[in-house]
């Protein structure tokens, strides 16, 4: 299977990956029903034996499940893939999910999500949406008025940067909607450097939607950023602006 350099990551990555959200299984808020984990231990066994290369998950995906899945199905494989994980999505006992992206909980959500996916690394560590009034999915507006950043950007940055540091994580990748792309860009690579962490591989995602705001935040993080990585295309081009 074709693979690509991810950004200036020393990572190559097959053009199709396994998304392991839907076997998080059932009983929780995001849930796609239900699933057979041996059902989806050998669905995960075929992606990588037709080539695939890389398996994302989320430590929210199942509240915890999805990774122990990954886990178990590559227990025993000679040859590994690579494991992307992701942090921000926090629950409680009552299986209520927030958000929190303060260094400590980072930490802690680090070292949880090692332990579920049985790994030394996780290849590349996720913000799982970034602790501020996003679009949803769908929608293209944005309301700064709405603007809810309860973590500093920079201390999510540095929070990943020292787990980046530490060992636990390889890359680290902030989750961004297209209108926080600019200033994401300029504040961490300010912070960064700063740091004199130019070495910290940090990647903008973003949804590819709509094409017309896209194309100026491309272009920003190409000169300024690691790499991009599109998440998600919504078929609602031409709803118009809200």
């Amino acid at each position: 299977m074709i693979k690509r350099r991810l950004g200036h990551t020393d990572l190559d990555i097959t053009v199709l990956g396994f998304g392991a959200w839907a076997i998080g299984g059932g009983g929780w808020a995001f849930a796609w029903g239900s699933q057979d984990d041996s059902d989806s231990i050998a669905s995960i066994h075929e992606a990588l034996d037709l080539g695939v290369n890389w398996i994302d998950t989320a430590a929210v995906y199942g509240l915890g499940h999805s990774e122990e899945v990954v886990a178990k199905a590559l227990a025993g494989r000679a040859s590994k893939p690579l494991v992307f994980t992701k942090c921000a999505r926090v629950w409680n006992d009552k299986r209520e999910i927030g958000k929190c992206l303060k260094a400590e909980s980072v930490r802690r959500e680090c070292e949880a999500s090692l332990k579920r996916l049985k790994v030394d690394v996780i290849d590349l560590y996720q913000i799982h949406w970034p602790e501020r009034h996003v679009p949803v999915f769908g929608m293209s507006y944005y309301d700064p008025a709405k603007e809810k950043s309860v973590t500093p950007i920079l201390e999510q940055l540095q929070a990943l940067a020292d787990l980046q540091h530490q060992g636990g994580v390889h890359d680290v990748l902030s989750g961004c909607t297209p209108v926080q792309v600019l200033a994401g860009c300029t504040q961490s690579m300010r912070h960064l450097m700063d740091q004199g962490q130019d070495g910290v591989a940090h990647v903008v995602r973003f949804l590819l939607q709509p094409l017309h705001v896209e194309l100026d935040a491309m272009g920003a993080c190409r000169n300024r950023l690691r790499c991009l990585s599109g998440y998600q295309t919504e078929p609602s081009f031409g709803q118009g602006q809200r």
